[in-house]
């Protein structure tokens, strides 16, 4: 009995719901939304919104098939490793193979002395060289730049140009146009230096009381000066300077905190977006859609509801730019004195440019407007 009871009693709750909704519904049916307007822009945001959420669909949907089909090519990849590696002619192949590979560079490689070894340094069969250096501390050496250092000795005339970031600082010494030397300076505790072994001669100097490794080359006018302080490599490279002149160098290498005659402050990049730069111009039509955070500015613009490019905007210290190069040309261009490049897909009609000053990268991208158009756009960004 109590069991129909509770029935009867949701049933009246069902029929109270039902009656609330249906007057809920008149009076969203009854609002008068002739006064209300949506603007140009906050229409095409909803509509964008909406398309992206279409396409997101396809997307997974196709993305878990590559996923099952990447899955399956890398299990019979494994399978046909595993076969031929079983084959002895094949195993040993791979076996040379690889060792060509590692002959083709040098490994420096600096570690603390042991009280027992009676030697320097050593040069191995594989094509590294190994410098065991007495300098060396008992602590860990830094893996990020501390202290930039660098030459305080300068050869009249030279301009320098100076680039430094956690893990590296880049000095280049150029007289007029040529490049007479380069000097870097990295953490000692990222790992060893690698070096061109082609042809390579590699023999042990003397730096001031520290070994040094000095590289020539039997095939080219190059000479590579290779040492360390116990907390930081230090390289110099040139095509036109004798060693004499290179070990007077490396001997004046001292922490750099001030402006150098005719060279440029050496100043970290930002951590964080301090100064949000865009393009000044702006393609007739084109209506902007910005998003920023600290890291990182991204606008698109769009003429009515059609993708016409897009700019960003982000920190010069962060991962590395990875880009599809199937069917690609690049060519280096000048965006304000800034190196950078443009990158032209052809058989998707697509044109990157990216360039970077001392500060951030830069990126635009487009499918739909000229290079010429592009370039302006880039030499606008301020």
């Amino acid at each position: 009995m109590k069991y129909e009871e509770n029935n009867r009693f949701d049933y009246f709750i069902r029929l109270a719901l039902l009656d609330c909704g249906g007057k809920d519904a008149k009076m969203f049916d009854a609002i008068d939304d002739s006064q209300v307007v949506l603007s140009a822009r906050l229409d095409r945001r909803i509509k964008r919104l909406i398309s992206r959420s279409e396409r997101a669909g396809s997307v997974a949907k196709v993305k878990h098939i590559f996923v099952r089909v990447a899955i399956a090519v890398m299990l019979i990849m494994s399978l046909l490793f595993a076969t031929l590696m079983s084959i002895t002619a094949v195993r040993e192949a791979i076996w040379e193979a690889i060792v060509e590979w590692h002959e083709n560079y040098i490994v420096v490689r600096y570690e603390k002395s042991d009280d027992t070894s009676s030697d320097d340094g050593q040069a191995s069969t594989d094509g590294s060289a190994q410098d065991n250096s007495p300098q060396a501390p008992a602590v860990a050496p830094p893996t990020k730049i501390e202290e930039v250092r660098k030459p305080t000795y300068v050869i009249e005339g030279i301009i320098e140009d100076i680039f430094c970031s956690k893990v590296k600082t880049q000095v280049d010494y150029y007289l007029g146009d040529v490049l007479l030397y380069s000097f870097s300076q990295h953490p000692l505790g990222i790992g060893p230096v690698y070096i061109d072994s082609d042809g390579a001669i590699v023999e042990k100097i003397d730096i001031g009381g520290t070994v040094g490794t000095f590289v020539t080359y039997a095939s080219k006018e190059e000479r590579i000066l290779i040492w360390n302080d116990g907390e930081y490599d230090y390289v110099l490279h040139t095509v036109e300077l004798d060693v004499d002149a290179l070990v007077e160098i490396a001997l004046s290498v001292k922490p750099y905190a001030e402006e150098s005659s005719g060279g440029q402050t050496a100043v970290s990049p930002p951590t964080k977006i301090e100064e949000v730069r865009k393009p000044t111009y702006i393609i007739d039509g084109a209506v902007e859609d910005i998003f920023q955070n600290k890291t990182l500015v991204y606008i698109e613009y769009y003429e009515e509801d059609s993708f016409m490019y897009s700019f960003t905007q982000k920190l010069l210290e962060e991962n590395d730019i990875y880009i599809d190069n199937e069917g690609a040309k690049v060519e280096e261009i000048d965006i304000n004195g800034n190196a950078g490049m443009m990158i032209s897909f052809f058989e998707r009609a697509e044109i990157v440019i990216m360039w970077h000053d001392k500060e951030y990268m830069y990126i635009l991208q487009t499918s739909s407007i000229s290079t010429e158009e592009l370039t302006k756009v880039a030499l606008s960004v301020k």
